[in-house]
């Protein structure tokens, strides 16, 4: 009887540990795609950066994939501390609703333009997507949504669904 006492303990601890075993950044995003269509500069067990190959284009790409901390994840209003940033530095708010925040700046001495878009899922992912843009003209605002979904669709497709309400 103890044998079998002791065997239920060990299962139900290993439950317990495979259970609260956080996943890596890998589990939830397609890098098999990531790769095939972009230069991964920065990867760790919780974030992933990739940049367009062609750095000389006139709308260069920079995207993050991060995994948030709880704390942050968890705080309203991360959307409005963005902004907030944002503005008391002099970018501009072009977009924002629940979980997307959408800034642009102008460089008034190269005639750059850089824009940040910012998006966390509402679902229990924890994820926050990041897509940082510099431009030699202006960008549309369509054109950036376009960025963020494509973005979004590095995410697993099994996860999209669970995070974005969607397959895509």
């Amino acid at each position: 009887m103890k044998k079998i006492i002791a065997f239920f303990l060990i299962l139900l601890g290993l439950i317990f540990v495979a259970c609260g075993k956080e996943s890596g950044i890998g589990e939830f995003i397609d890098k098999e795609k990531i790769s095939s269509e972009y230069n991964i500069e920065k990867e760790d067990e919780n974030s992933i950066k990739f940049k367009d190959k062609d750095e000389n284009s006139e709308v260069y790409r920079i995207f993050s994939i991060e995994k948030m901390l709880k704390v942050d994840y968890n705080n309203p209003n991360k959307l409005d501390k963005l902004e907030e940033f944002y503005l008391n530095h002099d970018w501009k708010t072009l977009y924002k609703d629940e979980e997307t925040l959408m800034v642009s700046h102008e460089e008034a001495d190269t005639q750059g333009y850089e824009y940040n878009i910012h998006t966390f899922d509402n679902s229990k992912a924890e994820l926050a997507i990041i897509v940082s843009v510099g431009a030699t003209r202006k960008v549309s605002e369509a054109e950036l949504v376009n960025m963020l979904k494509e973005a979004k669709s590095f995410i697993k497709k099994k996860y999209n669904k669970i995070f974005f309400g969607r397959e895509s």
